[in-house]
């Protein structure tokens, strides 16, 4: 494996290590303790995008594979988002996302962006001959646009309908040892944010990786993701002070974001200090790198 490059939306891009992030670590050989240590041999590029639709990261797949080349030897991972998302290019990297209750809003579109993506990347993968892999998002969201102004029944039936063949988020996780019911992160903090946690993404990095046959996840990788919800938990623990200190009560009942805004802001740490010391600093978006960032983490958690 000569590069590893990785596209999707939030589930791949987040606020705290993905399974992107992880298999990233696992691939370079990336340390906490000492982010000088990597494994030059592979370079690893996470061009995930936070409320990508599938069109949206059909475009990156394609500006990326224009930068950088894909050849054999490389490896490209997908995460299709939910087939139901719209978007509209604004510039060659960037997409406006349309809300489902706009009048704009397409059905027949989300069902041709998923024809396209398809067609583009087994034209990639024909063309380059990279290894190309890809899984879905797999909640169902018919329901959500079931009173939009262009409602076309047959074809959101067909895409409700369609399987794709690829394996499914859950269905990884549940491959890589993820237990619901056994990863309180959810339930502690009343799904503060609906996103996997960062075990939930070990999890389905761990199945990444028997898929694409490169071995078990490695320790820095799991210690990696067991740094990142420590800290999430430190972090959650001290602004719900903040947040009682401030006469923000707790409401088990109401809107978490309003009751933990302390603890949102604190979590873009995670990444800015050394999520993006694992990938390419030439990347789309990627975040530059912060001198100290992780030995700055290391210390926090160590009290």
């Amino acid at each position: 494996m000569n590069r590893i490059f990785f596209f999707g939306c939030s589930y791949t891009h987040f606020a705290w290590p993905t399974w992107a992030d992880l298999v990233g670590v696992h691939v370079t050989g990336y340390d906490i303790a000492q982010p000088e240590v990597q494994n030059h041999s592979c370079v690893s590029y996470n061009f995930g995008v936070s409320g990508s639709s599938n069109s949206a990261i059909t475009q990156r797949i394609l500006t990326a594979h224009a930068q950088y080349g894909f050849t054999v030897g490389d490896t490209v991972c997908v995460q299709w988002t939910s087939k139901y998302r719209h978007s509209v290019a604004k510039t060659i990297v960037e997409h406006d996302r349309i809300d489902y209750s706009d009048p704009n809003y397409s059905v027949s579109h989300c069902f041709w962006q998923q024809v396209t993506a398809r067609h583009l990347l087994n034209k990639i993968r024909s063309d380059c001959g990279a290894n190309i892999f890809e899984f879905d998002f797999d909640a169902a969201e018919s329901d959500k646009i079931s009173d939009v102004t262009d409602f076309d029944a047959h074809l959101l039936h067909i895409m409700h309908s369609h399987s794709s063949g690829n394996p499914v988020w859950a269905d990884l996780a549940l491959e890589g040892g993820h237990n619901w019911g056994e990863d309180p992160w959810y339930t502690q903090t009343n799904h503060i944010d609906a996103h996997p946690s960062p075990h939930h993404h070990a999890c389905v990095a761990r199945a990444v990786l028997h898929r694409l046959g490169a071995g078990e996840l490695s320790d820095r990788a799991v210690a990696h993701s067991e740094a990142a919800q420590d800290l999430l938990q430190y972090q959650w623990n001290n602004s719900e002070q903040l947040s009682d200190s401030h006469n923000h009560a707790v409401q088990p009942t109401g809107d978490p974001w309003c009751d933990h805004e302390d603890w949102r802001v604190l979590t873009q740490v995670v990444r800015k200090s050394y999520v993006s010391e694992i990938h390419s600093e030439n990347g789309m978006n990627c975040e530059p790198h912060e001198d100290g960032g992780a030995q700055a983490i290391q210390r926090l958690l160590n009290g």
